[in-house]
Protein backbone atom coordinates (compact mmCIF):
# COMPACT_ATOMS: atom_id res chain seq x y z
CA UNK A 1 0.00 0.00 0.00
CA UNK A 2 2.97 2.46 0.59
CA UNK A 3 4.03 2.08 -2.84
CA UNK A 4 0.54 3.28 -4.10
CA UNK A 5 0.95 5.62 -2.02
CA UNK A 6 4.26 6.91 -2.92
CA UNK A 7 3.14 7.11 -6.17
CA UNK A 8 0.27 8.91 -5.88
CA UNK A 9 2.02 11.58 -4.41
CA UNK A 10 4.26 11.87 -7.06
CA UNK A 11 1.76 12.20 -9.51
CA UNK A 12 0.23 14.65 -7.46
CA UNK A 13 3.12 17.15 -8.11
CA UNK A 14 3.39 16.53 -11.93
CA UNK A 15 1.48 19.48 -13.67
CA UNK A 16 0.72 18.55 -17.51
CA UNK A 17 -0.46 15.28 -18.60
CA UNK A 18 2.58 14.54 -20.62
CA UNK A 19 4.30 14.35 -17.79
CA UNK A 20 1.84 12.29 -15.81
CA UNK A 21 1.75 9.98 -18.79
CA UNK A 22 5.67 9.71 -18.68
CA UNK A 23 5.47 8.90 -15.14
CA UNK A 24 2.97 6.40 -15.67
CA UNK A 25 4.90 4.34 -18.44
CA UNK A 26 8.21 4.59 -16.26
CA UNK A 27 6.59 2.96 -13.71
CA UNK A 28 5.97 -0.09 -15.28
CA UNK A 29 7.24 -3.94 -14.29
CA UNK A 30 10.87 -3.78 -15.19
CA UNK A 31 12.65 -6.51 -15.49
CA UNK A 32 16.62 -7.99 -14.50
CA UNK A 33 17.87 -6.35 -17.36
CA UNK A 34 16.55 -3.40 -17.74
CA UNK A 35 17.84 -3.05 -14.42
CA UNK A 36 21.33 -4.14 -15.46
CA UNK A 37 21.08 -1.44 -18.46
CA UNK A 38 20.01 1.30 -16.16
CA UNK A 39 23.23 0.52 -13.54
CA UNK A 40 25.36 -0.14 -16.86
CA UNK A 41 24.29 3.03 -18.34
CA UNK A 42 25.34 4.65 -15.53
CA UNK A 43 28.45 3.49 -15.42
CA UNK A 44 28.90 4.99 -18.72
CA UNK A 45 27.68 8.66 -17.39
CA UNK A 46 29.52 8.49 -14.56
CA UNK A 47 33.07 10.28 -15.47
CA UNK A 48 33.20 13.88 -14.13
CA UNK A 49 34.68 14.28 -17.88
CA UNK A 50 31.61 13.34 -19.11
CA UNK A 51 29.45 16.11 -17.14
CA UNK A 52 32.07 19.09 -18.00
CA UNK A 53 31.20 18.34 -21.92
CA UNK A 54 27.70 17.78 -21.56
CA UNK A 55 27.91 21.62 -19.37
CA UNK A 56 29.92 22.88 -22.04
CA UNK A 57 28.36 21.48 -24.90
CA UNK A 58 25.35 23.26 -23.86
CA UNK A 59 27.33 26.74 -23.08
CA UNK A 60 28.73 27.39 -26.14
CA UNK A 61 25.13 26.32 -27.98
CA UNK A 62 23.22 29.22 -26.00
CA UNK A 63 26.25 31.74 -26.12
CA UNK A 64 26.54 31.16 -29.61
CA UNK A 65 23.03 31.63 -30.45
CA UNK A 66 24.03 35.42 -29.15
CA UNK A 67 25.61 36.45 -32.52
CA UNK A 68 23.66 33.91 -34.57
CA UNK A 69 20.65 36.59 -33.43
CA UNK A 70 22.85 39.96 -34.44
CA UNK A 71 23.32 38.13 -37.87
CA UNK A 72 19.63 37.50 -38.50
CA UNK A 73 19.09 40.75 -37.45
CA UNK A 74 21.21 42.14 -39.95
CA UNK A 75 19.91 40.01 -42.54
CA UNK A 76 16.27 41.35 -41.67
CA UNK A 77 17.60 44.89 -42.06
CA UNK A 78 18.88 44.07 -45.44
CA UNK A 79 15.54 42.43 -46.46
CA UNK A 80 13.74 45.70 -45.46
CA UNK A 81 16.03 48.38 -46.67
CA UNK A 82 15.89 46.25 -50.32
CA UNK A 83 11.96 46.69 -50.08
CA UNK A 84 11.21 43.12 -48.52
CA UNK A 85 8.01 42.55 -46.60
CA UNK A 86 7.78 41.27 -42.92
CA UNK A 87 9.05 41.93 -39.63
CA UNK A 88 12.84 41.58 -38.76
CA UNK A 89 14.33 40.85 -35.07
CA UNK A 90 15.84 44.59 -33.52
CA UNK A 91 18.90 44.69 -33.63
CA UNK A 92 19.37 45.30 -29.36
CA UNK A 93 17.08 41.48 -28.90
CA UNK A 94 20.59 39.87 -29.60
CA UNK A 95 21.78 41.81 -25.73
CA UNK A 96 18.15 41.27 -24.40
CA UNK A 97 18.77 37.75 -25.12
CA UNK A 98 22.50 37.39 -23.64
CA UNK A 99 21.24 39.49 -20.16
CA UNK A 100 18.41 37.40 -20.03
CA UNK A 101 20.96 34.29 -19.91
CA UNK A 102 22.04 35.99 -16.12
CA UNK A 103 17.80 35.34 -15.40
CA UNK A 104 18.05 32.30 -16.56
CA UNK A 105 20.88 31.41 -14.81
CA UNK A 106 19.70 31.45 -11.60
CA UNK A 107 16.34 29.84 -12.54
CA UNK A 108 18.08 26.77 -14.04
CA UNK A 109 19.57 26.01 -10.35
CA UNK A 110 16.56 26.03 -9.18
CA UNK A 111 15.66 23.81 -11.91
CA UNK A 112 18.32 21.20 -11.61
CA UNK A 113 17.72 20.88 -7.98
CA UNK A 114 14.40 20.02 -8.54
CA UNK A 115 15.21 17.86 -11.73
CA UNK A 116 17.89 16.12 -9.60
CA UNK A 117 15.75 15.29 -6.73
CA UNK A 118 12.45 14.22 -8.13
CA UNK A 119 14.49 12.44 -11.46
CA UNK A 120 11.72 13.91 -13.48
CA UNK A 121 12.62 16.96 -16.41
CA UNK A 122 10.47 19.34 -16.89
CA UNK A 123 9.21 18.46 -20.50
CA UNK A 124 9.71 14.89 -20.08
CA UNK A 125 12.52 14.47 -22.76
CA UNK A 126 16.46 13.36 -21.54
CA UNK A 127 19.38 12.65 -23.09
CA UNK A 128 19.02 9.31 -22.31
CA UNK A 129 16.36 6.80 -23.46
CA UNK A 130 15.01 4.10 -21.87
CA UNK A 131 12.46 1.42 -22.65
CA UNK A 132 12.21 1.41 -18.15
CA UNK A 133 13.40 4.33 -16.52
CA UNK A 134 14.31 3.82 -12.89
CA UNK A 135 13.78 0.17 -13.08
CA UNK A 136 16.14 -0.55 -9.93
CA UNK A 137 13.49 0.21 -7.11
CA UNK A 138 14.34 2.33 -3.82
CA UNK A 139 13.30 1.42 -0.75
CA UNK A 140 12.72 3.87 2.27
CA UNK A 141 15.43 2.87 4.98
CA UNK A 142 14.93 5.12 8.66
CA UNK A 143 17.79 6.67 9.40
CA UNK A 144 18.32 8.69 12.92
CA UNK A 145 15.02 9.43 12.80
CA UNK A 146 14.91 10.15 9.10
CA UNK A 147 13.34 8.28 6.11
CA UNK A 148 15.75 8.36 2.82
CA UNK A 149 15.24 6.73 -0.27
CA UNK A 150 18.52 3.73 -0.78
CA UNK A 151 18.44 1.81 -3.69
CA UNK A 152 18.14 2.89 -7.33
CA UNK A 153 18.50 7.02 -6.38
CA UNK A 154 21.85 6.19 -5.83
CA UNK A 155 22.69 4.31 -8.73
CA UNK A 156 20.79 6.83 -11.03
CA UNK A 157 23.13 9.37 -9.53
CA UNK A 158 24.98 10.25 -12.63
CA UNK A 159 21.90 10.17 -14.92
CA UNK A 160 20.13 12.84 -12.72
CA UNK A 161 23.38 15.03 -12.44
CA UNK A 162 22.99 14.89 -16.83
CA UNK A 163 19.35 16.04 -16.72
CA UNK A 164 19.93 18.64 -13.93
CA UNK A 165 22.44 19.89 -15.92
CA UNK A 166 20.44 20.11 -18.82
CA UNK A 167 17.60 21.56 -17.04
CA UNK A 168 19.76 24.11 -15.88
CA UNK A 169 20.98 24.87 -20.00
CA UNK A 170 16.91 24.42 -20.81
CA UNK A 171 16.00 27.43 -18.36
CA UNK A 172 18.36 29.06 -19.43
CA UNK A 173 17.10 28.93 -22.91
CA UNK A 174 13.42 29.13 -22.19
CA UNK A 175 14.47 32.87 -20.63
CA UNK A 176 16.47 33.52 -23.57
CA UNK A 177 13.68 32.98 -25.82
CA UNK A 178 10.61 34.88 -23.84
CA UNK A 179 12.73 37.87 -23.21
CA UNK A 180 13.86 38.43 -26.92
CA UNK A 181 10.58 37.64 -27.79
CA UNK A 182 8.78 39.91 -25.23
CA UNK A 183 11.85 42.49 -26.44
CA UNK A 184 10.61 42.00 -29.83
CA UNK A 185 6.57 42.71 -29.05
CA UNK A 186 7.62 45.78 -27.14
CA UNK A 187 9.66 46.77 -29.89
CA UNK A 188 6.85 45.95 -32.49
CA UNK A 189 4.50 48.12 -30.44
CA UNK A 190 6.51 51.24 -30.79
CA UNK A 191 7.35 51.64 -27.07
CA UNK A 192 10.48 53.31 -25.70
CA UNK A 193 11.46 54.22 -22.02
CA UNK A 194 9.47 53.06 -19.10
CA UNK A 195 6.57 52.15 -21.21
CA UNK A 196 8.92 50.02 -23.01
CA UNK A 197 10.37 48.41 -19.78
CA UNK A 198 7.01 47.61 -18.30
CA UNK A 199 6.02 46.10 -21.25
CA UNK A 200 8.68 43.51 -21.31
CA UNK A 201 8.50 42.73 -17.88
CA UNK A 202 4.70 42.44 -18.51
CA UNK A 203 5.43 39.87 -20.65
CA UNK A 204 8.32 38.43 -19.70
CA UNK A 205 6.34 37.37 -16.42
CA UNK A 206 3.49 36.71 -18.13
CA UNK A 207 4.11 34.96 -21.25
CA UNK A 208 1.29 33.97 -23.28
CA UNK A 209 0.79 30.17 -24.48
CA UNK A 210 1.91 30.60 -27.96
CA UNK A 211 5.69 32.50 -26.31
CA UNK A 212 5.66 29.63 -23.63
CA UNK A 213 5.48 26.82 -26.48
CA UNK A 214 8.39 28.77 -28.36
CA UNK A 215 10.34 28.75 -25.52
CA UNK A 216 9.72 24.76 -24.61
CA UNK A 217 11.04 24.09 -28.54
CA UNK A 218 13.72 26.32 -28.36
CA UNK A 219 14.69 24.62 -25.19
CA UNK A 220 14.75 21.07 -26.97
CA UNK A 221 16.57 22.58 -29.58
CA UNK A 222 19.24 23.93 -27.70
CA UNK A 223 19.76 21.12 -25.50
CA UNK A 224 19.68 18.81 -28.60
CA UNK A 225 16.53 17.49 -27.22
CA UNK A 226 14.02 17.94 -29.99
CA UNK A 227 11.35 15.37 -30.25
CA UNK A 228 12.56 12.86 -33.18
CA UNK A 229 10.42 11.93 -36.49
CA UNK A 230 9.65 8.29 -37.46
CA UNK A 231 13.03 7.63 -38.68
CA UNK A 232 14.56 8.63 -35.26
CA UNK A 233 12.16 7.31 -33.29
CA UNK A 234 12.20 3.54 -35.34
CA UNK A 235 15.79 3.98 -34.30
CA UNK A 236 15.34 4.68 -30.86
CA UNK A 237 12.23 1.47 -30.69
CA UNK A 238 15.23 -0.54 -32.30
CA UNK A 239 17.70 0.53 -29.54
CA UNK A 240 14.97 -0.13 -26.54
CA UNK A 241 13.71 -3.66 -28.13
CA UNK A 242 16.08 -5.22 -26.11
CA UNK A 243 19.16 -4.92 -23.89
CA UNK A 244 21.33 -6.75 -26.75
CA UNK A 245 20.78 -3.43 -28.89
CA UNK A 246 21.47 -0.75 -25.98
CA UNK A 247 25.54 -1.44 -26.00
CA UNK A 248 25.18 -1.21 -29.90
CA UNK A 249 22.48 1.91 -30.45
CA UNK A 250 23.06 3.11 -26.59
CA UNK A 251 22.04 6.83 -27.22
CA UNK A 252 19.68 8.18 -30.10
CA UNK A 253 18.22 11.20 -29.98
CA UNK A 254 21.10 13.27 -28.95
CA UNK A 255 23.27 12.39 -31.51
CA UNK A 256 20.83 12.70 -34.23
CA UNK A 257 19.46 16.50 -32.76
CA UNK A 258 23.82 17.62 -32.61
CA UNK A 259 24.13 16.46 -36.51
CA UNK A 260 20.68 18.65 -36.99
CA UNK A 261 21.92 21.02 -35.63
CA UNK A 262 24.94 21.37 -37.15
CA UNK A 263 23.79 20.65 -40.42
CA UNK A 264 21.62 23.94 -40.13
CA UNK A 265 24.64 26.09 -39.75
CA UNK A 266 26.53 24.73 -43.03
CA UNK A 267 24.81 23.82 -46.67
CA UNK A 268 23.97 20.50 -45.47
CA UNK A 269 21.06 22.09 -43.67
CA UNK A 270 19.57 22.02 -47.20
CA UNK A 271 18.70 18.39 -46.89
CA UNK A 272 16.58 18.95 -43.79
CA UNK A 273 12.99 19.48 -44.29
CA UNK A 274 12.15 21.89 -41.33
CA UNK A 275 16.09 24.08 -43.14
CA UNK A 276 14.46 24.34 -46.18
CA UNK A 277 10.95 25.41 -44.99
CA UNK A 278 12.50 28.04 -42.97
CA UNK A 279 14.50 29.35 -46.04
CA UNK A 280 11.58 28.66 -48.44
CA UNK A 281 9.60 31.59 -45.65
CA UNK A 282 7.12 29.03 -45.11
CA UNK A 283 7.59 29.75 -41.20
CA UNK A 284 7.91 33.61 -42.13
CA UNK A 285 10.31 36.18 -42.43
CA UNK A 286 12.54 36.10 -39.08
CA UNK A 287 12.53 32.48 -39.54
CA UNK A 288 14.16 32.49 -42.85
CA UNK A 289 16.58 35.14 -41.45
CA UNK A 290 17.93 32.89 -38.80
CA UNK A 291 18.12 29.99 -40.78
CA UNK A 292 20.29 31.90 -43.20
CA UNK A 293 22.28 33.39 -40.31
CA UNK A 294 22.88 30.56 -39.03
CA UNK A 295 23.73 29.04 -42.08
CA UNK A 296 26.64 32.04 -42.85
CA UNK A 297 28.16 31.47 -39.88
CA UNK A 298 28.48 27.99 -39.56
CA UNK A 299 30.09 27.96 -43.25
CA UNK A 300 32.56 30.86 -41.83
CA UNK A 301 33.43 29.03 -39.39
CA UNK A 302 34.05 25.56 -41.49
CA UNK A 303 35.63 27.89 -44.07
CA UNK A 304 37.92 29.24 -41.59
CA UNK A 305 38.57 25.86 -39.80
CA UNK A 306 39.72 24.35 -43.32
CA UNK A 307 42.30 27.25 -43.94
CA UNK A 308 43.57 26.48 -40.33
CA UNK A 309 43.84 22.99 -41.23
CA UNK A 310 45.92 23.71 -44.04
CA UNK A 311 48.28 25.44 -41.78
CA UNK A 312 48.09 23.07 -39.40
CA UNK A 313 46.79 24.41 -36.78
CA UNK A 314 43.50 22.45 -36.57
CA UNK A 315 43.52 18.87 -36.63
CA UNK A 316 40.90 16.12 -37.69
CA UNK A 317 41.17 12.72 -37.47
CA UNK A 318 44.23 12.12 -39.00
CA UNK A 319 45.52 9.47 -41.88
CA UNK A 320 43.90 6.04 -41.89
CA UNK A 321 47.68 4.03 -42.68
CA UNK A 322 48.16 3.17 -38.95
CA UNK A 323 51.86 3.19 -39.38
CA UNK A 324 51.55 6.96 -40.60
CA UNK A 325 48.93 7.70 -37.53
CA UNK A 326 52.07 6.10 -35.11
CA UNK A 327 54.39 8.19 -36.09
CA UNK A 328 52.53 11.34 -36.32
CA UNK A 329 51.40 10.86 -32.57
CA UNK A 330 55.38 10.69 -31.91
CA UNK A 331 55.65 14.63 -33.32
CA UNK A 332 53.42 15.15 -30.47
CA UNK A 333 50.20 15.24 -32.84
CA UNK A 334 46.71 14.99 -31.24
CA UNK A 335 43.30 14.17 -33.36
CA UNK A 336 40.74 16.91 -33.46
CA UNK A 337 42.66 19.83 -31.73
CA UNK A 338 43.48 22.70 -32.06
CA UNK A 339 47.37 23.75 -31.92
CA UNK A 340 47.99 26.91 -29.96
CA UNK A 341 51.76 27.66 -29.33
CA UNK A 342 53.40 24.45 -28.75
CA UNK A 343 50.45 22.69 -27.45
CA UNK A 344 47.45 20.78 -28.79
CA UNK A 345 44.34 21.11 -27.23
CA UNK A 346 41.39 18.75 -27.63
CA UNK A 347 38.05 20.67 -29.24
CA UNK A 348 35.48 17.47 -29.16
CA UNK A 349 33.82 18.56 -26.13
CA UNK A 350 32.64 22.02 -27.72
CA UNK A 351 29.54 20.18 -29.59
CA UNK A 352 28.11 21.01 -31.88
CA UNK A 353 31.32 23.24 -33.17
CA UNK A 354 33.75 20.43 -33.25
CA UNK A 355 31.75 18.35 -35.38
CA UNK A 356 32.05 21.53 -38.05
CA UNK A 357 35.60 22.00 -36.92
CA UNK A 358 36.08 17.62 -37.21
CA UNK A 359 34.03 17.92 -40.88
CA UNK A 360 36.22 20.61 -42.46
CA UNK A 361 39.91 18.95 -40.46
CA UNK A 362 39.23 15.85 -42.42
CA UNK A 363 38.03 16.86 -45.47
CA UNK A 364 41.34 18.82 -45.70
CA UNK A 365 43.26 15.56 -44.83
CA UNK A 366 41.18 13.77 -47.93
CA UNK A 367 41.96 17.23 -50.50
CA UNK A 368 45.21 17.10 -49.59
CA UNK A 369 45.61 12.95 -50.02
CA UNK A 370 44.43 12.95 -53.34
CA UNK A 371 45.92 16.01 -54.71
CA UNK A 372 44.77 18.52 -56.96
CA UNK A 373 42.02 16.60 -58.86
CA UNK A 374 39.17 19.26 -58.14
CA UNK A 375 36.47 16.61 -58.88
CA UNK A 376 37.85 14.67 -55.77
CA UNK A 377 36.48 18.09 -53.84
CA UNK A 378 32.45 16.29 -53.16
CA UNK A 379 34.06 13.20 -52.68
CA UNK A 380 36.60 14.34 -49.59
CA UNK A 381 33.71 16.29 -48.14
CA UNK A 382 31.47 13.17 -47.98
CA UNK A 383 34.40 11.25 -46.69
CA UNK A 384 35.05 13.56 -43.99
CA UNK A 385 31.45 13.65 -42.91
CA UNK A 386 31.41 9.82 -42.94
CA UNK A 387 35.01 9.73 -40.62
CA UNK A 388 33.32 11.98 -38.05
CA UNK A 389 30.22 9.73 -37.86
CA UNK A 390 32.57 6.96 -37.47
CA UNK A 391 34.27 8.43 -34.65
CA UNK A 392 31.71 9.88 -32.47
CA UNK A 393 31.83 8.29 -29.41
CA UNK A 394 28.10 7.52 -29.56
CA UNK A 395 28.18 5.39 -32.74
CA UNK A 396 31.19 4.13 -31.91
CA UNK A 397 29.55 0.76 -30.62
CA UNK A 398 27.44 0.34 -34.00
CA UNK A 399 30.81 1.44 -36.14
CA UNK A 400 33.17 -1.24 -34.19
CA UNK A 401 29.98 -4.25 -34.56
CA UNK A 402 30.11 -3.45 -38.17
CA UNK A 403 33.89 -3.86 -38.21
CA UNK A 404 34.04 -6.56 -35.85
CA UNK A 405 31.78 -8.24 -38.51
CA UNK A 406 33.79 -7.67 -41.59
CA UNK A 407 36.76 -8.48 -40.16
CA UNK A 408 36.17 -11.14 -37.20
CA UNK A 409 39.67 -12.17 -37.18
CA UNK A 410 41.35 -8.61 -37.04
CA UNK A 411 38.58 -6.94 -34.97
CA UNK A 412 36.58 -9.40 -33.61
CA UNK A 413 38.55 -10.07 -30.21
CA UNK A 414 38.95 -6.67 -29.38
CA UNK A 415 35.26 -5.90 -30.30
CA UNK A 416 33.96 -8.52 -27.05
CA UNK A 417 36.91 -7.51 -25.06
CA UNK A 418 35.32 -3.49 -25.22
CA UNK A 419 32.11 -4.68 -24.68
CA UNK A 420 32.75 -7.13 -21.39
CA UNK A 421 35.26 -4.35 -19.77
CA UNK A 422 32.86 -1.30 -20.50
CA UNK A 423 30.88 -2.91 -17.39
CA UNK A 424 33.80 -0.45 -15.07
CA UNK A 425 32.16 2.45 -14.13
CA UNK A 426 33.88 5.52 -16.45
CA UNK A 427 34.87 7.70 -13.27
CA UNK A 428 36.46 4.38 -12.41
CA UNK A 429 38.29 4.40 -15.81
CA UNK A 430 39.05 8.03 -15.57
CA UNK A 431 40.74 8.05 -12.16
CA UNK A 432 42.86 5.17 -13.58
CA UNK A 433 44.44 7.06 -16.46
CA UNK A 434 44.63 10.27 -14.27
CA UNK A 435 46.86 8.31 -11.85
CA UNK A 436 48.69 6.33 -14.45
CA UNK A 437 49.21 8.43 -18.02
CA UNK A 438 51.05 5.71 -19.49
CA UNK A 439 48.90 3.57 -22.15
CA UNK A 440 49.51 0.13 -21.36
CA UNK A 441 49.60 -3.48 -23.76
CA UNK A 442 46.71 -5.21 -23.42
CA UNK A 443 46.98 -9.09 -24.41
CA UNK A 444 43.61 -10.38 -22.94
CA UNK A 445 40.65 -10.00 -21.39
CA UNK A 446 41.93 -9.79 -17.94
CA UNK A 447 45.01 -7.20 -19.41
CA UNK A 448 42.21 -5.12 -20.88
CA UNK A 449 40.06 -4.90 -17.19
CA UNK A 450 43.45 -4.38 -15.30
CA UNK A 451 43.99 -1.04 -17.67
CA UNK A 452 41.04 0.21 -16.65
CA UNK A 453 41.57 -0.17 -12.49
CA UNK A 454 43.76 2.07 -10.59
CA UNK A 455 46.76 0.27 -9.18
CA UNK A 456 45.83 -2.73 -11.86
CA UNK A 457 46.97 -0.83 -14.43
CA UNK A 458 50.49 -0.02 -13.30
CA UNK A 459 51.54 -3.90 -13.43
CA UNK A 460 50.65 -4.18 -17.12
CA UNK A 461 53.56 -3.23 -19.30
CA UNK A 462 53.19 0.24 -21.07
CA UNK A 463 52.66 0.79 -24.68
CA UNK A 464 55.46 1.91 -26.84
CA UNK A 465 56.36 4.08 -29.70
CA UNK A 466 58.10 3.53 -32.82
CA UNK A 467 60.97 4.84 -31.12
CA UNK A 468 61.06 2.15 -28.48
CA UNK A 469 59.66 4.99 -25.73
CA UNK A 470 56.41 4.56 -23.36
CA UNK A 471 53.43 6.55 -24.43
CA UNK A 472 52.04 8.51 -22.17
CA UNK A 473 48.88 10.96 -21.87
CA UNK A 474 49.88 14.66 -21.63
CA UNK A 475 47.34 15.55 -19.07
CA UNK A 476 44.25 18.01 -19.47
CA UNK A 477 43.70 21.62 -20.00
CA UNK A 478 42.93 22.15 -16.24
CA UNK A 479 42.29 20.02 -14.12
CA UNK A 480 42.92 16.45 -15.40
CA UNK A 481 40.22 14.33 -13.52
CA UNK A 482 37.40 16.33 -14.76
CA UNK A 483 38.73 18.16 -17.85
CA UNK A 484 37.64 16.62 -21.33
CA UNK A 485 39.91 18.96 -23.00
CA UNK A 486 42.95 16.99 -23.54
CA UNK A 487 46.50 18.29 -24.30
CA UNK A 488 49.49 16.98 -25.78
CA UNK A 489 52.82 19.03 -26.51
CA UNK A 490 54.75 19.40 -29.83
CA UNK A 491 57.93 17.26 -30.09
CA UNK A 492 60.30 19.21 -32.05
CA UNK A 493 62.37 15.80 -33.68
CA UNK A 494 64.12 16.01 -36.80
CA UNK A 495 64.36 12.64 -37.27
CA UNK A 496 60.43 11.75 -36.76
CA UNK A 497 60.09 14.77 -39.13
CA UNK A 498 62.48 13.54 -41.90
CA UNK A 499 60.54 10.03 -41.82
CA UNK A 500 57.66 12.18 -42.19
CA UNK A 501 58.40 14.18 -44.59
CA UNK A 502 59.53 11.32 -46.68
CA UNK A 503 57.00 9.34 -46.54
CA UNK A 504 58.63 6.51 -44.73
CA UNK A 505 56.95 4.83 -41.73
CA UNK A 506 58.45 1.70 -40.20
CA UNK A 507 55.52 -0.59 -39.72
CA UNK A 508 54.96 -2.61 -35.73
CA UNK A 509 57.35 -5.09 -35.07
CA UNK A 510 56.32 -8.29 -35.13
CA UNK A 511 55.75 -10.55 -32.38
CA UNK A 512 57.54 -13.38 -32.96
CA UNK A 513 61.57 -13.95 -33.62
CA UNK A 514 62.44 -17.13 -35.66
CA UNK A 515 58.82 -18.34 -35.58
CA UNK A 516 58.97 -18.20 -31.98
CA UNK A 517 55.66 -16.56 -30.12
CA UNK A 518 57.66 -13.88 -27.99
CA UNK A 519 56.28 -13.60 -24.91
CA UNK A 520 54.99 -10.12 -23.23
CA UNK A 521 58.18 -9.19 -21.31
CA UNK A 522 60.18 -10.22 -24.15
CA UNK A 523 58.21 -8.31 -26.67
CA UNK A 524 58.35 -5.04 -24.59
CA UNK A 525 62.27 -5.93 -25.17
CA UNK A 526 62.45 -6.15 -28.30
CA UNK A 527 59.97 -2.70 -29.36
CA UNK A 528 62.32 -0.97 -26.45
CA UNK A 529 65.91 -2.10 -27.87
CA UNK A 530 64.81 -2.02 -31.41
CA UNK A 531 63.22 1.77 -31.05
CA UNK A 532 66.64 3.33 -29.46
CA UNK A 533 68.56 1.50 -31.55
CA UNK A 534 66.71 2.58 -34.87
CA UNK A 535 66.64 6.10 -33.42
CA UNK A 536 70.59 6.27 -33.18
CA UNK A 537 71.20 4.88 -36.48
CA UNK A 538 68.98 7.39 -37.87
CA UNK A 539 69.51 10.72 -35.63
CA UNK A 540 73.92 10.05 -36.84
CA UNK A 541 72.92 9.62 -40.34
CA UNK A 542 70.37 12.34 -40.44
CA UNK A 543 72.98 14.91 -38.74
CA UNK A 544 75.84 14.35 -40.90
CA UNK A 545 77.11 17.35 -42.70
CA UNK A 546 75.41 17.47 -46.26
CA UNK A 547 72.47 15.23 -45.45
CA UNK A 548 70.30 17.56 -46.23
CA UNK A 549 71.85 18.36 -50.16
CA UNK A 550 71.34 14.79 -50.78
CA UNK A 551 67.95 14.32 -53.39
CA UNK A 552 64.80 13.25 -51.43
CA UNK A 553 64.63 10.36 -53.97
CA UNK A 554 68.26 8.80 -52.50
CA UNK A 555 67.49 9.64 -49.08
CA UNK A 556 64.19 7.67 -49.25
CA UNK A 557 65.75 4.85 -50.57
CA UNK A 558 68.51 5.05 -47.60
CA UNK A 559 66.74 5.71 -44.45
CA UNK A 560 64.88 1.96 -44.89
CA UNK A 561 68.14 0.09 -44.71
CA UNK A 562 69.04 1.83 -41.64
CA UNK A 563 65.95 0.64 -40.11
CA UNK A 564 66.25 -2.55 -41.36
CA UNK A 565 69.36 -3.15 -39.86
CA UNK A 566 68.57 -1.71 -36.28
CA UNK A 567 66.01 -4.08 -36.26
CA UNK A 568 68.48 -7.29 -36.99
CA UNK A 569 70.50 -5.92 -34.64
CA UNK A 570 67.76 -5.20 -32.11
CA UNK A 571 66.54 -9.26 -32.83
CA UNK A 572 70.34 -10.45 -31.56
CA UNK A 573 70.51 -8.77 -28.75
CA UNK A 574 67.02 -10.01 -27.56
CA UNK A 575 68.25 -13.16 -28.66
CA UNK A 576 71.43 -13.40 -26.51
CA UNK A 577 69.00 -11.78 -23.50
CA UNK A 578 66.69 -14.46 -23.77
CA UNK A 579 68.19 -17.72 -24.53
CA UNK A 580 64.49 -19.47 -24.01
CA UNK A 581 63.94 -17.99 -28.08
CA UNK A 582 66.30 -19.41 -29.36
CA UNK A 583 65.69 -22.99 -28.06
CA UNK A 584 62.16 -23.08 -29.08
CA UNK A 585 63.53 -22.07 -32.49
CA UNK A 586 65.90 -25.29 -32.41
CA UNK A 587 63.51 -27.71 -31.70
CA UNK A 588 60.64 -25.75 -34.08
CA UNK A 589 63.39 -26.56 -37.09
CA UNK A 590 63.84 -29.80 -35.92
CA UNK A 591 60.35 -31.03 -36.08
CA UNK A 592 59.74 -28.89 -39.43
CA UNK A 593 62.79 -31.60 -40.51
CA UNK A 594 60.94 -34.21 -39.26
CA UNK A 595 62.98 -34.58 -36.46
CA UNK A 596 62.49 -36.47 -32.66
CA UNK A 597 61.65 -33.39 -30.77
Amino acid sequence: MGDADDMAQKITQLDTPQKVSRFLMDARNSGTSDKIVEAWINGLLSGPQTHVRNVVSNAVTALWHIPETYTASAFGKARQALGGEGEAIPFGEAGARAYAMIRGAKEGVVAGAKAFKTEMSSDGLGRIEFAHPRAIPSVNVNVLGKDLEVGGKQVRVFTRALMAEDEFSKAIARRQEIHGLAYRQAIKEGLAGDDFASRVAELENNPSPEMQEVAQKFAEYQTFQSPLGEVGQAVMKLSNSSPLMKPIITFVRTPINIYKVTAAKTPAGLLLKDVRADLSGANGPIARDMALARMTLGTSVGVAALTLAGQGFITGGGPSDPREKALLYATGWQPYSVRIGETYYSYTPTEPFSTILGFAADAHDIMAKSGDDVGDVPAAFFGSIVKGLVNKSYLKGAADLVQAVEDPERYGKRYIQNQLTSVVPNFVTQFARTEDPVLRETRGLLDAFKAKIPGLSTTLLPRRDVWGEPITHDGNLGPDAISPFYESRLKHDPVTQELLTLGIYPGQLQRRIRGVSLTPEEYDDYQRIAGRLMRRALDSFISMDGYQDVPAALRKRALPKFIDRAREMARAQVLMTHPRIVTEATRLKIKDYGGAE
